[in-house]
């Protein structure tokens, strides 16, 4: 993918771990039931480690959604700024084995470097399993919410749910 100028939602997890997939599953979420506007890909980035860096390649803006443990209550969402991010020792800390603090340094080596910002979100069960706990299921729509104001305050959004949906 190369769409430059644009802004990339990229949910990152293992979704072989309940919660830890609970990025992937919010991307899910965000492409079956919203029409994204014009500017904008939502893409699963799965555990691709250095392999995201290709992805991310192109887009001038790029919000994260992943897992962040941080020690708060299961559930609770966080909005880290990418100036804060090589500070906030959660997102080394997740499941995956490369965090996206890495990644992000590694692609800017290659001169890969778009606005970040990451969408926390504090898992409830990290465990071998394909689904996602209750609670990580009730708050796929918080999170498409922060998602949507997050692209609102970008000039791209909100989002728009589906008239079939």
């Amino acid at each position: 993918m190369d769409f430059n100028g644009e802004v990339l939602i990229l949910g990152v997890g293992n979704i072989l771990l309940k919660d830890e997939g609970t990025g992937v599953r919010a991307v899910e979420h965000i492409n079956s039931l919203y029409d994204l506007p014009p500017g904008v890909v939502a893409a699963d980035g799965g555990t691709g480690a250095f392999a995201l860096i290709s992805l991310i390649k192109g887009f001038a803006r790029l919000i994260v959604i992943d897992v962040v443990k941080a020690g708060g209550e299961p559930g609770a969402i966080y909005r880290i700024p990418g100036s804060e991010i090589e500070s906030t020792p959660s997102l080394m800390t997740a499941a995956h084995s490369i965090g996206i603090a890495d990644i992000l340094k590694m692609a800017e080596l290659e001169e890969v470097t778009p606005d970040v910002v990451v969408i926390g979100i504090e898992p409830s069960e990290i465990s071998a399993g394909l689904e996602l706990t209750d609670l990580m299921q009730e708050k796929l729509p918080e999170i498409t919410e922060v998602v949507s104001e997050e692209l609102a305050l970008l000039g791209f959004g909100p989002l728009k749910r589906r008239a079939d949906a």
